[in-house]
Parts: C-alpha cells; sequence; structure tokens
C-alpha cells in the first residue's frame, strides 16, 4: 500500500490549502504518511523526516493521530482559522501577542476550529475528535490533541 507524505513549505507558518487539494487530487488523503507545515522550513523539515523515521516502528493509528494533529494544528489552524480568530480578538480590543482573557479566546478557538473541521473538504475525510487549547496568552500558537478518529467512507 502506498503511502505519501506533504512537505508544505510554499508559505511560513501555515498550511497550504491549494498545495493539499493537488496532492488530495493526485494520491487518496486517507494514506497521507506524514505531514508538516510549521512556522520556518527547517522546523516543518525536521517535523517530517522525525515522523517518516518514528513511522517505520509505530503503529499506523499512531501515526496517523500525529498527522491529524498536524493536519489541525499546521493547515486548519495556523493556515486558515488563526487570521479569523485574530482579528476577532483585535475587534475585541486585544493584542493576539498579550491576550487579558485567554479562556474566553480559547473558547472562540474551538468554535471556530469546529465550524472549519465540519466543513472543510480535507479534513471531512476522518472524524477526528480533539481537544484544542492556547498553552501561552496568545494566539500565535494553539495545542491540538486527537484522542480518537476513524476515516469516513
Amino acid at each position: 500500500q502506498v503511502r505519501w507524505r506533504d512537505l508544505d513549505l510554499d508559505g511560513a507558518n501555515g498550511g497550504d490549502g491549494a498545495l493539499l487539494t493537488r496532492c488530495a487530487h493526485i494520491a487518496d488523503i486517507r494514506r497521507l504518511g506524514a505531514y508538516a507545515a510549521w512556522n520556518t522550513a527547517s522546523n516543518s523539515l525536521g517535523t517530517i523526516l522525525a515522523q517518516l523515521l518514528c513511522m517505520r516502528d509505530a503503529p499506523r493509528s499512531m501515526n496517523m493521530t500525529f498527522t491529524l494533529e498536524r493536519l489541525l494544528d499546521d493547515y486548519a489552524y495556523q493556515g486558515n482559522v488563526r487570521r479569523a480568530l485574530d482579528e476577532e480578538v483585535r475587534s475585541g480590543g486585544e493584542d493576539p501577542y498579550c491576550l487579558s482573557h485567554p479562556a474566553h479566546w480559547e473558547q472562540r478557538l474551538a468554535a471556530l476550529m469546529d465550524a472549519f473541521v465540519r466543513q472543510d473538504p480535507l479534513l471531512r475525510h476522518w472524524s477526528i475528535q480533539y481537544s484544542c487549547s492556547l498553552p501561552w496568552p496568545r494566539t500565535f500558537e494553539a495545542r491540538f490533541d486527537v484522542s480518537a478518529w476513524e476515516e469516513n467512507r
């Protein structure tokens, strides 16, 4: 069974939906064996290389969980949702890099992510149970933990 990987280096700090869509037209996105689109090319490359080395010995489910966390963080959040969250933060009179009410913005993060994941044509290939949080009082970084997933047919 062929697996493929996507090292998304088109832009800094966020995945490129057009690139992922083109890749999904070529191969089954549910067979994606690794994915990274971090804030720098070096971080992306290091992440995907480490994942590829680890996946040799890891169960497919464990590797796919990590891949989905990267898709949620790098592609969904950094590449799409973060812009909307930052706009809301600024409209609310706050600075995205120094949140006064992080719990409020964490709730908005969850709502925006859920809406994006439900409608996104790439992520619809899975039913994903996950949690998200802002580990620091800023929107620059978010944390995504996938607790369960299954492929949609």
